[in-house]
């Protein structure tokens, strides 16, 4: 990596977390961090050498269209963990299946469709993994899966889907895992 690669990417680091909500403790540190280039110091015959960007593991999941506020669509409990009310979401890109213990969910959720009766798309189911037991362990075993959200009820909140079912297009969780979930009533 050259020294202008490292600089341009000690920069990219440095900004990451300078984003609203983020306390900006991000920074380079100094092993990392690079002299910025300035104009008198980069030849303006030659300009640096673009950066290429870090392998990714996957693509990411094409991202949803954001929800639209008043829609007449069934909504879904997403988190189920948090204190109510439990309010109902359109598109969300995480829904907590077990709400005691959030110990099973789907998340990076990209649907491609969100109707009346049913809602599909794929993201990844999360399982805590209880090896040696569930109290000793805090690791999470990660699948790729295809997800229907169905059983349209209706509560004073609104329609809401009441059962998610996953599809497991490889490698599913070892024992008895489930492929359908009921999920949570919105609060009255």
């Amino acid at each position: 990596m050259t020294l202008t690669t490292a600089a341009i990417l000690g920069m990219l680091t440095a900004t990451a977390g300078c984003g609203p909500g983020h306390s900006g403790a991000a920074a380079a540190s100094p092993a990392t961090a690079a002299p910025v280039p300035t104009p008198s110091s980069v030849p303006a015959a030659s300009p640096p050498p673009a950066a290429s960007p870090p392998p990714a593991a996957s693509p990411p999941p094409a991202a949803s269209p954001p929800p639209v506020v008043g829609a007449t669509d069934p909504g879904v409990i997403a988190d189920c963990t948090s204190a109510p009310p439990k309010q109902l979401s359109i598109r969300p890109a995480t829904i907590v299946l077990t709400c005691a213990d959030g110990g099973l969910g789907v998340q990076k959720l990209a649907w491609a469709t969100w109707g009346a009766s049913t809602a599909t798309g794929r993201g990844t189911f999360w399982a805590h993994v209880c090896t040696p037991s569930c109290a000793a362990s805090g690791t999470y075993a990660y699948y790729p899966v295809a997800v229907t959200l169905s059983q349209v009820k209706t509560s004073a909140r609104g329609e809401w889907f009441s059962k998610l079912t996953v599809t497991w297009p490889g490698q599913r969780p070892p024992g008895t895992m489930p492929d359908a979930f009921p999920l949570d009533a919105p609060d009255s």
